[in-house]
């Protein structure tokens, strides 16, 4: 017997229950879609799977350096060019 055979307007004061003659109203809300996303059902219920994790690249030493001196390489030409901007700037200022 289900929870919505157990439910009190689905018992008869007899005792009897009602669910076999009369079979529960629809209780969801008004304009809620009839279908459902089947991907969606699990997350609803709590079901989740843990998603898997990937496995780490073996051939891929994570501190051999090649990002530290690609930042490194772009902070020299960027203090190099803004050394130059200023320069131009005090030089446009200075001569007016």
């Amino acid at each position: 017997m289900s929870l919505t055979e157990l439910s009190p307007q689905n018992i008869d004061h007899s005792g009897a229950s009602a669910a076999v003659e009369n079979k529960p109203t629809d209780r969801r809300r008004p304009g809620r879609p009839d279908t459902v996303s089947d991907a969606l059902l699990p997350l609803l219920r709590g079901q989740v799977q843990k998603p898997l994790q990937p496995e780490p690249l073996l051939d891929v030493d994570p501190d051999d350096g090649h990002a530290l001196r690609g930042i490194a390489v772009g902070v020299i030409i960027s203090t190099g060019l803004w050394a130059l901007i200023g320069g131009v700037a005090w030089l446009a200022v200075r001569l007016r």
